[in-house]
């Protein structure tokens, strides 16, 4: 057709695209362009230069373009071009805008920006993310934000934008999509505040079980109670009645009636200052405290050193060094007076089948972090930690168990008259509490408790 027009005379160029057949079968598109030319004299001949391009690539990027186009026409993907100005100006946007209630009319003459649409809260952290892009030579990025629809209804919207460059190396636009993730959000918030409930409940539930361990192990501490009495309610007696049969005579001065009663006032406060140790040790901590560890389970041996010195149980405490930590002091004594329980019962049971001298050892010492294991909870290898370890010899662990005498009620033969959540508290407190880590081992003749602490050292204002 165009050739005929130029032939007539009626045209002087000649633009089309058609296909060309390939060696092997194929086909290409190919755009050629031509130009007329007349003899110089005048004669009939003439003559064409064309030139011929190959588009194929072209056509069918651009057949790829429409196939997208329509795919995302009705769909929840809307496909934008931007320029590189404040508003986000928009060059191109897909039909499905219309799924927010908006026109692709509107958005293409400059009545709406893509600015315009994002909720106001967002537009600051969005017009960041692409300053940043820019800045580090990003050829893409990805951002979670929120729009607003015609309606007035925000969304959230996951975005993926390439950043478009002319031959300079300037940005000038971007070509991207939006998609509409509001249920996902929905969700997502909806698990969280769930998990945070959930983790609250468990929260509460571990310091409920917490205290009723303490109040548990009550009845055993009401035994050390009166075993630490005996002795000083017995001098006290004693007191009273040498007092009661000598008060009368006259060798039996003031100065002698005042030595006794001192005596007996002393007896009275070493039993006050139990009561004070057990009260203080059933009260739950609420917030944490600085405290020297040495002293904190010098005060917990204290409290059971009459049972095992009944039982024949030697305790003895090694420590180099002033350890202090801030953490709650409290739950700390109790898992330890838990680990001391058990390495009892374990004695106690090992003694039904041989006789042998009983022992428990308990070391302290700081070690720094680059030595520790980092399987804990928040690890920092520049801090300092402090390791209590706790060995008896009261026989080893079956291999086959070890592993599980952690698990909440499950009782081994170091809880035969228990419920098997001694050392699940000691777990829990050590773990979750005071960021820390429990393991166990066995050695020749017993086994050894491993507890691990973080310590944070004072600063310069403390």
């Amino acid at each position: 057709m165009q050739f005929d027009e130029i032939l007539e005379g009626k045209r002087e160029h000649l633009i089309c695209e058609y296909r060309l057949k390939t060696k092997n079968s194929g086909y290409k598109w190919i755009l050629a362009r031509g130009k007329i030319f007349v003899s110089n004299d005048d004669t009939k001949y003439k003559r064409m230069l064309m030139m011929s391009m190959d588009i194929d690539k072209n056509k069918r990027l651009s057949k790829e373009l429409l196939n997208v186009e329509l795919l995302v026409e009705d769909g929840r993907i809307i496909i934008f071009k931007w320029r590189n100005d404040q508003d986000l100006s928009v060059e191109f946007v897909s039909n499905s805008i219309k799924s927010y209630g908006y026109f692709k009319g509107s958005f293409e003459i400059g009545k709406l920006s893509y600015m315009d649409i994002v909720y106001e809260e967002d537009r600051a952290a969005l017009k960041n993310e692409i300053e940043y892009a820019i800045k580090s030579s990003q050829k893409s990025f990805s951002k979670i934000y929120r729009i607003v629809d015609n309606a007035g209804k925000i969304k959230w919207i996951y975005s993926r934008v390439l950043i478009l460059k002319d031959d300079f190396g300037e940005v000038e636009g971007f070509y991207g999509y939006i998609y509409d993730i509001t249920k996902l959000k929905s969700i997502q918030e909806e698990l969280k505040l769930r998990v945070k409930e959930e983790i609250e409940k468990n929260r509460q539930k571990d310091a409920f079980i917490i205290q009723q361990n303490k109040l548990a192990s009550m009845g055993g501490m009401l035994g050390s109670i009166s075993h630490q009495w005996r002795q000083p309610l017995n001098n006290v007696q004693l007191i009273l009645h040498f007092i009661r049969d000598n008060c009368g005579k006259k060798e039996f001065s003031k100065d002698m009636l005042k030595d006794y009663i001192n005596r007996a006032k002393t007896q009275i406060e070493y039993m006050s200052q139990t009561i004070d140790d057990f009260r203080n040790f059933y009260k739950p901590s609420k917030s944490k405290n600085r405290f020297c560890m040495e002293e904190s389970i010098k005060t917990t041996l204290k409290l059971v050193e009459d049972q095992f010195h009944n039982n024949d149980i030697e305790i003895e405490l090694f420590c180099k060094e002033k350890i202090v930590l801030n953490s709650y002091e409290n739950e700390l004594k109790q898992s330890i007076l838990n680990i001391l329980n058990n390495a009892k019962d374990a004695i106690l049971q090992r003694r039904e089948k041989e006789s042998f001298k009983a022992a428990i050892n308990i070391v302290i010492k700081k070690v720094a972090g680059s030595k520790v294991k980092d399987d804990i909870e928040n690890f920092d290898s520049k801090k300092n930690f402090a390791i209590i370890s706790i060995q008896n010899n009261g026989g080893n662990i079956d291999e086959k168990i070890i592993d599980r005498i952690f698990e909440p009620y499950f009782t081994t033969k170091f809880e035969t008259q228990g419920t098997g959540i001694g050392l699940y508290m000691s777990k829990v407190i050590i773990e979750k509490n005071l960021k820390g880590k429990i393991s166990v081992k066995n050695i020749p003749d017993g086994v050894v408790f491993e507890i691990i602490l973080p310590i944070d050292e004072p600063t310069i204002e403390e």
